[in-house]
């Protein structure tokens, strides 16, 4: 998977060109988003290059403001961070200058530009046309949770790296499991603050279920330690494309050695 960042000014600090030359040639990509928007019509360009590119497009969120909003959707994953992204979403504006006219005629444009974004929101967003215009009218702003909740977003992940507590909570307010999360979170911060052996255990782990076994062994209940489990392989992604089973584990087994406990 080719990996790349957009940042800035749509238009001016990326381009259509820009986009199109990094995606030449590449399979599955993905792309981290950090722009307050910019050129409504570069910025449609853009959608469509990574609408017409044949592998997946993954958009990974710092922030998407006006029309980067719309070249987020041509995603087919729209991950957000739970603490730290933000996504705004506006009527298109722009300034003109010209006879009485020349200024009607640009707001003609306008209201064109817009009939398009929200053909294009409409086809994410789980809300009424009525609502979305409302939105659109307000300058919506949104933290990673609200956009999940609309649809502008496909998954949100925590931003933390080094909080196991955090990820495991946040993966569990989707799952049905009956946990005391007070206690719960109590417990895994008990394993951070007391066991200066964690990572030494997981190192010599050479499958998920052994680490299952680090984290019982340490106070945890089968559930527990299996929704653990459970979480820090959603928090590093998907791991159903891996290749096989212990490519999976290897991949868990590595993100889990990276915490600084």
């Amino acid at each position: 998977m080719k990996k790349f960042r957009l940042d800035g000014i749509v238009g001016y600090d990326f381009t259509a060109a820009s986009v199109a030359s990094q995606l030449l040639g590449a399979g599955d990509v993905e792309v981290t988003l950090n722009s307050q928007g910019g050129d409504v019509l570069e910025g449609m360009a853009i959608y469509n290059a990574f609408n017409d590119h044949k592998g997946s497009v993954k958009f990974v969120i710092d922030q998407a403001m006006s029309m980067a909003t719309i070249i987020m959707l041509a995603g087919d994953e729209r991950v957000g961070r739970r603490e730290s992204s933000m996504i705004m979403i506006h009527r298109p504006w722009g300034m003109g200058m010209g006879n009485a006219d020349e200024m009607r005629d640009s707001a003609d444009i306008l209201d064109k530009m817009q009939a398009q974004m929200q053909a294009i929101y409409s086809g994410s967003m789980n809300c009424s046309a009525d609502e979305l215009a409302k939105m659109l009218d307000d300058e919506t702003y949104m933290d990673a949770d609200e956009a999940l909740a609309c649809g502008l977003l496909t998954s949100v992940v925590s931003g933390s790296k080094n909080a196991l507590h955090q990820m495991a909570f946040a993966a569990l307010a989707n799952e049905d499991l009956k946990l005391n999360r007070a206690k719960y979170t109590a417990k895994v911060k008990q394993i951070e603050n007391k066991t200066s052996d964690f990572c030494n255990s997981l190192q010599n782990a050479g499958k998920m279920s052994e680490i299952e076994a680090s984290l019982r062994t340490r106070g945890l209940s089968r559930t527990e330690a299996t929704a653990i489990v459970a979480a820090v392989k959603r928090a590093q992604g998907d791991l159903a494309g891996a290749a096989s089973a212990e490519n999976a584990s290897a991949k868990a087994l590595e993100f889990l050695n990276n915490f600084k406990l």
